[in-house]
C-alpha cells in the first residue's frame, strides 16, 4: 500500500464531487475487494484520484482494520492523513490572517474562497473515523501532539488535533487522558505562570489556551469511559482542586461530573427496570443504591440577571426582556422530564446524558459497568457535595449553572441517607434566614451564606435544596414544598421565581408525588394566581402542562383549600363548586381544566416575551400529549348499529354529545377536547381573552392543520 500513500497528498484536483463515495467505497471493502485490491481498483479508475474519494476509502479502511484486529496497519495511513489535515490547518490559518489584513486595511481586495477547502471536512472526517476507530492512544502514538516541542521550536506542534480529539473521542479509556494529557495540562499551567511573572503575555496566553484545550479533551475521554471505576479515585482530588480554585477549569469539570453521573444512572436506571440486558446479580446491587427514577433530577437554570431587571422591563413594558439570561433548553428539559413528556434531555445537555441515556450507550458501556462508576463516584459523595454546596453559596448567581447542575448530577447518585441530611441543613437555614430577618433583636449567629440581603440568601438555599432534591425519595419531597407555599400566595419576585422553579420540578418530574399531592398543588396554584408577578408566570406555566395531562386521565378531588373554612365564602371565583366533597368529580374535572386551559391562553397575551414564548409551545406540546394519548377520530360508527352518518352535534357546554338520531359516535379525541377548552375563550367576557384565544386557536390550527382540516369550522357554530 506504500505506493498509493504518495497520491493522498498530491495537490488537489479541481473536478465535480463524487456522489455518495463513502457508500460506494463501502459496496466495494465489503463484497468484492481486499484492501490492497480498493487502493488498485481506485487507481486504476481514476488517472488523478479525487481526494475525497481517497479520504473515504482511507475511513472505511480504519473501520475495517479496526474491526480485523490490526489497527497497527493503519499507521501509515494515519500519519499520512495527519500531513494533509496540518497542511490544510495551516492554509487556513494564512487565510484567516489574510482576511484579518484585508479588514484592517478597509475591506479592498476581499480574500475568496480557499481551492483546498472543499476537502478539508472530507480530510477532518476521515481523522475523526481513525480516532473513533482506533482509538486516540493510536492516532496520537503516530501523530504526537508535540506540544512542548512546538513552544521551544524544535518541532511542529499539532494543535490542530485538539479539537478532533474533543469531537470523536468517546467509549475509550480515561486513563489516558489521566497519564498522559493530564500531565501534560500541568506542564502548560507551569509554563503559563513562569512566561506571566516574566512579562511574556503573548507566550503566557499561549501556554494557557493549550492548557484549557487539553482539559477539554476530558469531556470526551469521559464519555462512555469503560475503565472510570479504576480511573476516577486517582483523579478525583485534581478534579476536586480545579473545581475550587479554578474558575475558568470549574465548567469543564462540571461537564465532566455530569456526564459520568448521568451516563451511569441512565444505563443502571434501565438495567434495574429492565429495559437494558445484565444479570439478577447486577440488577439487585443497583436496586441496592436505591436511585430514584432517571426522570427525576432537576435541571438548574444556566445563569440569571438580576431580579430587578426583569422587573423594570415589565413595568417599562419593553419587550427585549433578554436580562433574563436563562438557558433556553431549560423549558424543554423541564417539560421532557416528566412521564410522556415530548423533550428528552437537560439544559444544554447531549443526547447521551438524558433520561434515554442508556439507549445511546456502546456496547461495551454495559450494566456492569455502569455499576461500578456509580460506586466510585458513591466513594466520594461526602466530599464532593460538600465541596459544591460551598462552592454554590460562594458564586454569584450568574455564575451556578455549571455548579449547581453539577450538584444536582452527583446529588442524583448518591446515598440518601447522606443527601437526607445535607437537604434538612439547607431548609433549616433557609427557616432561620427568614425567622432572623423577622426578629426584632438581631440573631448572634445569623445565616450570611448566599447573598447580600435575607432574601437573596433565602432564594440560595431553596434552589442549593432543590439541587439536592433529585437522590431523595418522593416522601422527603414534603418540607421542600412546604417551604415555597407561602412565596406562591405572595412574596417578592426573586423568591416566588424561585418557589415556582421548585414546584414545576414537583410537578413535572416527579408524577407519583404529584398524584399523592394532587389537591395540595391545585389549591396553591389558584391560590397563588392574583398573586403571580409576571417575572414568575413563566415558571408558574411549566407546573400548567402535568396538571392538565393528568386530569385528563384522574379525576379531580374535592379542592375544600378554596372555601375560607369560618365563613364559606369563595377565595376564587367558583372555588364552592371545586370545593363541594359531594359534587360531580367530572364537573370539577371540566371546571378546573377550563381554569388552567384559560391561564395558559391569557398567557400568550403577557408582557415579557419568554412567558408568551413558552405559553405558545406549552400549548403546542400539551396538543401534541393529548392527541398521542387519545387520537382523534372524526368518523366514529357505533358498532352497535348500521347507521354510519358522520353528522355531530355540539351542545353549548362546548363538549361533543352523542347523536341519537342517528346512532353514530361523536368526534373524539384528546385534540379535539383541547382546542373545545381553548375555543371557550372565543366567548370570553373581556376582549383581551377573545384576543388572547384567537392567537393560540391559530396556533393550534397551524400546528394541526392536518388533523383539524374542516374540524374548526364545524365547531365554531357552538
Amino acid at each position: 500500500m506504500a505506493h498509493v500513500l504518495p497520491v493522498c497528498s498530491a495537490p488537489a484536483v479541481v473536478c465535480e464531487a463524487l456522489v455518495q463515495p463513502s457508500v460506494e467505497c463501502k459496496f466495494w471493502c465489503r463484497t468484492r475487494y481486499s484492501i490492497s485490491e480498493l487502493f488498485n481498483t481506485t487507481l486504476r479508475v481514476h488517472s488523478l484520484p479525487h481526494p475525497i474519494l481517497l479520504y473515504a476509502v482511507a475511513a472505511v479502511l480504519f473501520e475495517a482494520l479496526a474491526a480485523a484486529g490490526a489497527a497497527a496497519l493503519a499507521a501509515p495511513i494515519v500519519k499520512n492523513l495527519g500531513q494533509i489535515c496540518a497542511g490544510l490547518s495551516d492554509e487556513a490559518e494564512e487565510r484567516e490572517q489574510e482576511a484579518m489584513q484585508v479588514d484592517i486595511e478597509g475591506g479592498a481586495g476581499a480574500v475568496g474562497p480557499s481551492g483546498s477547502s472543499s476537502y478539508a471536512s472530507a480530510a477532518e472526517a476521515a481523522l475523526g473515523t481513525a480516532i473513533r476507530c482506533l482509538g486516540p492512544q493510536q492516532v496520537l502514538e503516530v501523530l504526537p501532539l508535540q506540544l512542548l516541542e512546538g513552544l521551544t521550536g524544535t518541532a511542529e506542534a499539532r494543535t490542530w488535533l485538539l479539537p478532533a480529539l474533543r469531537k470523536h473521542v468517546s467509549g475509550t479509556q480515561l486513563a489516558y487522558w489521566a497519564q498522559h494529557l493530564l500531565p501534560l495540562a500541568k506542564q502548560m499551567a507551569n509554563l503559563t505562570a513562569g512566561a506571566s511573572n516574566a512579562g511574556q503575555k503573548a507566550k503566557a496566553a499561549a501556554c494557557h489556551a493549550l492548557e484549557l484545550q487539553l482539559w477539554g479533551c476530558l469531556q470526551a475521554f469521559a464519555s462512555w469511559p469503560t475503565d472510570a471505576a479504576a480511573v476516577y479515585p486517582a483523579i478525583a482530588p485534581e478534579l476536586a482542586s480545579a473545581f475550587h480554585t479554578r474558575e475558568d477549569l470549574r465548567g469543564v469539570v462540571a461537564s465532566v461530573l455530569v456526564r459520568l453521573c448521568k451516563q451511569a444512572r441512565g444505563v443502571a436506571v434501565a438495567a434495574a427496570t429492565g429495559s437494558l440486558t445484565a444479570s439478577e446479580a447486577t440488577k439487585i446491587a443497583i436496586r441496592d443504591l436505591q436511585l430514584v427514577s432517571a426522570a427525576a433530577v432537576p435541571t438548574p437554570d444556566h445563569g440569571e440577571a438580576a431580579e430587578g431587571d426583569e422587573d423594570n422591563i415589565v413595568t417599562n413594558g419593553n419587550d427585549n426582556d433578554d436580562s433574563d439570561d436563562e438557558d433556553a433548553a431549560d423549558l424543554s428539559s423541564q417539560q421532557g422530564s416528566g412521564s410522556g413528556g415530548r423533550g428528552s434531555g437537560g439544559v444544554g445537555s447531549p443526547e447521551d446524558e438524558g433520561p434515554d441515556a442508556a439507549a445511546n450507550a456502546p456496547l461495551g458501556f454495559t450494566a456492569d459497568v455502569a455499576l461500578q462508576q456509580l460506586l466510585a463516584l458513591r466513594s466520594f459523595s461526602s466530599k464532593w457535595l460538600g465541596l459544591m454546596c460551598k462552592v454554590f453559596l460562594e458564586v454569584s448567581p450568574e455564575g451556578r449553572g455549571h455548579v449547581g447542575e453539577a450538584l444536582a448530577a452527583y446529588a442524583s447518585v448518591s446515598d440518601p441517607q447522606l443527601l437526607a441530611n445535607l437537604f434538612r441543613i439547607a431548609l433549616t437555614k433557609y427557616a432561620k434566614i427568614a425567622k432572623d430577618a423577622a426578629a426584632a433583636v438581631p440573631p448572634s449567629d445569623p445565616v450570611l451564606d448566599g447573598g447580600g440581603s435575607p432574601e437573596e440568601r433565602q432564594a440560595s438555599f431553596l434552589e442549593l435544596a432543590l439541587c439536592l432534591a433529585g437522590g431523595l425519595p418522593d416522601s422527603a419531597l414534603d418540607p421542600l414544598f412546604a417551604a415555597c407555599r407561602q412565596h406562591v400566595l405572595g412574596a417578592g419576585s426573586l423568591l416566588q421565581k424561585r418557589s415556582y422553579r421548585v414546584l414545576s420540578y414537583l410537578t413535572a418530574s416527579r408524577p407519583e408525588w404529584l398524584a399523592k399531592h394532587l389537591a395540595a398543588v391545585l389549591e396553591l396554584l389558584l391560590l397563588g394566581g392574583p398573586a403571580a408577578l409576571s417575572p414568575a408566570k413563566r415558571y408558574r406555566l411549566r407546573c400548567l402542562r402535568p396538571l392538565i395531562l393528568l386530569l385528563d386521565t384522574t379525576p379531580c378531588p374535592p379542592l375544600t383549600g378554596l372555601v375560607d373554612p369560618a365563613t364559606g365564602a369563595e377565595l376564587i371565583a367558583g372555588g364552592a363548586s371545586l370545593a363541594k366533597t359531594d359534587g360531580n368529580a367530572e364537573k370539577r374535572q371540566v371546571l378546573l381544566a377550563q381554569l388552567l386551559v384559560g391561564e395558559l391562553v391569557l398567557s400568550t397575551k403577557e408582557v415579557n416575551k419568554k412567558t408568551r414564548t413558552a405559553a405558545y409551545q406549552l400549548l403546542v406540546d400539551i396538543a401534541h400529549e393529548l392527541d398521542d394519548a387519545r387520537p382523534l377520530n372524526l368518523h366514529g360508527p357505533n358498532p352497535n348499529t348500521s347507521d354510519s352518518d358522520d353528522d355531530m352535534d355540539y351542545g353549548d357546554d362546548v363538549k361533543i354529545k352523542r347523536n341519537k338520531k342517528n346512532n353514530t359516535r361523536p368526534a373524539s379525541g384528546g385534540l379535539l377536547d383541547f382546542v373545545n377548552a381553548v375555543m371557550g375563550g372565543l366567548v370570553g367576557s373581556s376582549p383581551h381573552m377573545q384576543s388572547a384565544a384567537v392567537l393560540a386557536l391559530a396556533r393550534l390550527v397551524f400546528e394541526f392543520a392536518g388533523q383539524l382540516e374542516g374540524v374548526v369550522g364545524r365547531l365554531l357554530p357552538a
